[in-house]
């Protein structure tokens, strides 16, 4: 199945609008476009999949889909991906995929999106509640590489805003066997970690930035061993 050449012009989801959670498998997602009046508002987000639920993705591709928020997909939920390729989409605000929750990212691929903030991968996380005695869940990604993601800049206000090439974390994030290679930012090329930020077994690249090439931490530890 291919997606393609959708348009919102109101609303999110130009190529596909979910009001509940949603699965796709062997699905082609590309060169759709959401295009709300705000570039901070939800709703008009995800010019490839708006989904107001949880997204699960087998082998399935988003490519050259365009938004303000969520370029891919914008997901107010968890996000568990496997064998799936983001590539060439753009964004204001997280040019692959805006998750809003927790994300299990496995074996996948985000090549050369780009965006102001969060080129590859923005990770909201979720707060477990007060009865969990106030600990995250934690978002896993695994076998996953980040190539040639990278910031928008058009000035200065823009530029000085430009972080995390390929991952922006805001929540906590485990990063297992996998490679973060030529992503550019002018803060945090590779990553930017608000939170708690563990890698392990990974590969961190050749990546470009003014202020940490590598990974940036911030509020938060960021920890990579």
């Amino acid at each position: 199945l291919t997606v393609q050449q959708g348009w919102a012009w109101s609303g999110g989801g130009g190529g596909i609008y979910a009001g509940q959670s949603l699965a796709l498998s062997n699905v082609t997602v590309i060169s759709n476009a959401a295009v709300g009046e705000y570039y901070l508002d939800f709703t008009s987000g995800g010019g490839g999949v708006y989904v107001d639920g949880d997204l699960n993705l087998t082998a399935t591709t988003f490519m050259t889909n365009i938004a303000w928020m969520g370029g891919g997909a914008i997901v107010l939920g968890d996000v568990n991906a496997i064998s799936s390729t983001i590539a060439y989409n753009m964004a204001y605000l997280a040019a692959g995929i805006f998750a809003s929750d927790t994300t299990r990212i496995d074996n996948s691929i985000f090549q050369a999106n780009q965006a102001i903030l969060g080129g590859g991968l923005f990770v909201g996380g979720l707060w477990i509640d007060e009865s969990e005695f106030g600990k995250h869940l934690v978002s896993v990604i695994s076998g996953t590489q980040f190539i040639a993601n990278g910031g928008l800049i058009f000035g200065t206000a823009d530029a000085l805003n430009n972080q995390g090439g390929g991952l922006v974390a805001l929540r906590p994030v485990l990063v297992t066997n996998s490679a973060f290679l030529s992503n550019t930012a002018m803060i945090g090329a590779a990553g930017f970690a608000v939170n708690v930020f563990t890698m392990t077994g990974s590969l961190v690249a050749d990546n470009i930035a003014q202020v940490g090439a590598g990974w940036l931490g911030q509020l938060g530890d960021a920890l990579s061993h």
